[in-house]
């Protein structure tokens, strides 16, 4: 029976009797049994190997060998100093290398090695190779790239196995956090709750201005590499590109050109067109889809958008039926058609024909001292013309004694 299933051993007959006669059966079988219970043994020499569970007992294994194989058995010393998941590396910046031993002959999710960096990763998405293998992109947990510099060099980094794909894995860096404030194209998130705030303490958020963006029917300031940007050109403009809503962008205007009011996709102050000048400089607040709210503008010459701009003015004295004018800007000329008559053109074309003329007009000698002044309204204004009269207190038109004009748009 060779043992008893309990690990007892006895032979199957029990000791001879001296002077009697030993049965060969008996003996025979005594010594098949003892070669069954001896096959059934470990031997000490390695030359058979268990073939089912060998409980312990509460007993441990010792003089155990370091391990050499990873069907080993580990060593103690070997799991405390981690020494079987890590190596140095003998890569490059771009490209790191461990052989931890015993090594590895494939990958599997959940693994995860520790290795001394010869280098800080030169640029984005460095890779490891472990014994060999196919190498893999390092990332963040979140799977974010890494950038230059974010492993230093001669640091002590773990990584972990995140997927294997036909062999090839990606590992999750575990032995630093990722930056708070992403320092290239990553998305500053904050804590969960409603109330949650960045506070900049004892420092400056410095935003970059990016390049120069020619004007066009869209304008793409959403695409623009700074948060400040000079728009070139004179092209109309009617859209400025499409980002996430939220984004502010601060444009200055190089030339003349003219941003087209649209109440859902380019609301402008007073829901007018505004024409810009070289200098201006305006504030775009993205509200997504592609629309976004002009929040605020100043101009160059420091008129607010909103006010209308003087654009001519001028003086002018009235003696024996004849205009002159003294002092103007804007005017080509003031003419006296006939007593309280007078046809103004100006040098430059108002943008319509709906500007805003004032006037005001005196006089120092005559019986009729109150005189009303105003545009004279029977005849047709252009865009370089309109035409002015003068009335007194006693009788009809009469000529002023001076003029004062001045034009706004």
């Amino acid at each position: 029976m060779a043992r008893d299933g309990a690990g007892n051993y006895s032979v199957p007959y029990d000791d001879f009797v001296a002077g009697t006669t030993i049965e060969s059966a008996q003996i025979d079988a005594n010594f098949a049994d003892l070669e069954a219970a001896m096959t059934a043994s470990i031997a000490k020499d390695g030359q058979t190997v268990p073939t089912a569970n060998l409980p312990m007992g509460g007993f441990k294994h010792t003089g155990v060998a370091v391990a050499s194989a990873r069907t080993d058995y580990a060593r103690a010393d070997q799991v405390i100093g981690s020494v079987l998941d890590y190596a140095a590396d003998t890569g490059s910046a771009t490209a790191y290398a461990i052989a931890p031993s015993p090594g590895i002959s494939a990958y599997v999710v959940g693994q995860r090695f520790a290795f001394k960096a010869g280098n800080a990763n030169s640029g984005a998405d460095p890779t490891l190779a472990v014994n060999s293998l196919t190498a893999g992109i390092i990332y963040w947990p979140n799977g974010a790239s890494l950038i230059a510099g974010e492993i230093p060099a001669n640091s002590l980094v773990e990584v972990i196995v995140a997927t294997v794909t036909t062999g090839t894995p990606t590992y999750h860096l575990q032995s630093a956090t990722k930056p708070p404030l992403p320092r290239t194209g990553g998305t500053l998130t904050g804590a969960t709750t409603a109330s949650a705030t960045f506070t900049m303490s004892g420092a400056a958020l410095n935003e970059a201005q990016g390049s120069d963006i020619a004007s066009a029917t869209t304008t793409d300031i959403g695409a623009a590499t700074g948060n400040f940007v000079k728009v070139t050109g004179t092209t109309t403009i009617t859209g400025l590109g499409t980002v996430q809503a939220g984004t502010r962008r601060i444009v200055e205007f190089t030339g003349i050109l003219t941003l087209t009011h649209n109440g859902t996709s380019l609301i402008l102050p007073t829901a007018a067109n505004i024409t810009t000048a070289a200098g201006d400089v305006a504030t775009f607040v993205s509200l997504g889809s592609g629309n976004w709210k002009c929040t605020g503008y100043m101009r160059a010459n420091g008129n607010p958008v909103v006010a209308p701009q003087q654009y001519a003015q001028a003086y002018v004295t009235v003696s024996g039926g004849t205009a002159t004018v003294q002092k103007s800007t804007g005017f080509t000329s003031v003419v006296r058609d006939s007593t309280g008559l007078f046809t103004c053109t100006l040098s430059t074309a108002m943008p319509d024909t709906n500007y805003v003329v004032e006037a005001t007009c005196g006089s120092t000698s005559g019986a009729t001292l109150n005189r009303f002044c105003g545009e004279d309204l029977s005849s047709a204004r252009s865009t370089t013309v309109f035409h002015l009269y003068v009335a007194g207190d006693s009788a009809g038109q009469q000529d002023p004694t001076n003029l004062n004009i001045r034009v706004y748009a």
